[in-house]
């Protein structure tokens, strides 16, 4: 029997941390969405996504929409081939 779920774990509330973006700016933010999707956002609600080499960008919310809806696609894929 295989049993799928469709509920994500969502990212532990009130652990802050500091990122260091390209041009040495320091900025203090807290991890927030799930396991299938997730990003940094600070105080003022800016939003900043870590890209592959470890650096950091900032992210408008019409970004990180569009980066949601790729996840979500590529993670029901994933789900169908387990079927």
């Amino acid at each position: 029997m295989v049993v799928v779920s469709s509920m994500a774990v969502p990212a532990k509330r009130g652990i802050w941390k500091t990122i260091y973006l390209k041009n040495g700016k320091q900025v203090k933010v807290e991890l927030v969405g799930d396991e299938r999707f997730h990003f940094y956002r600070d105080s003022l609600g800016n939003a900043y996504v870590q890209k592959l080499d470890n650096s950091y960008v900032k992210k408008t919310q019409r970004q990180l929409q569009r980066m949601q809806k790729k996840a979500m696609k590529r993670y029901n894929k994933a789900i169908k081939r387990r079927k």
